[in-house]
């Protein structure tokens, strides 16, 4: 892939590097998301991991730059052949999401659901929709990254507490019901 070069003056930015990153990104955070109802093993592979990332959403939940802000959506507005029509639109859009303060993950994910999912140019209300709808997501993976040590806490606790039974040889062969009294 190529680089774009954006009209705020900044250096040319790597288009590859861009969407493999975000991409790389989504993944850990849809991991995190979903990790609470995973098995007591797996939270405990996953926790090295989490300090890191979590520095990185953090990070990533910082309220985005105008210059930033512009960037993305002229990225959106590349990504589709129809909008190119109306040179004023990045600056519209700029003046209107800025309002919001949305974090710069917010706004990247934003982009990338946008370009993966719409077909025409999205309408600014779209955008607006398709942002919130990624913050209240950070909002989740940020609360699970937060909640993580108290659950792998409370988990190693009732694992101590009550231990899988195990199944015996002569329980695992048995075929028909078992019967109590």
């Amino acid at each position: 892939m190529g680089e774009v070069i954006p009209a705020t003056g900044k250096a040319p930015v790597s288009l590859a590097s861009t969407f493999e990153d975000l991409e790389a990104f989504y993944g850990k955070a849809k991991e995190v998301a979903a990790c609470l109802g995973a098995p007591l093993e797996k939270l405990e592979r996953f926790a090295p991991q989490l300090s890191g990332f979590a520095a990185e959403v953090k990070a990533k939940r910082e309220p985005i730059t105008q210059q930033e802000l512009a960037l993305e959506f002229e990225l959106i507005v590349c990504a589709f052949p129809n909008g190119k029509d109306e040179p004023d639109f990045v600056a519209i859009m700029v003046c209107a999401i800025a309002a919001m303060r949305p974090s710069i993950a917010a706004v990247q994910l934003a982009r990338r659901e946008l370009i993966n999912k719409c077909k025409p140019l999205p309408a600014i209300s779209e955008v607006r929709e398709a942002i919130e709808e990624m913050t209240k997501f950070l909002d989740t993976v940020a609360r699970r990254i937060h909640e993580f040590p108290v659950c792998l806490s409370f988990m190693k606790e009732c694992r101590q507490l009550y231990p899988r039974p195990r199944v015996g040889r002569a329980r695992a062969r048995h075929k028909g019901p078992i019967l109590t009294s």
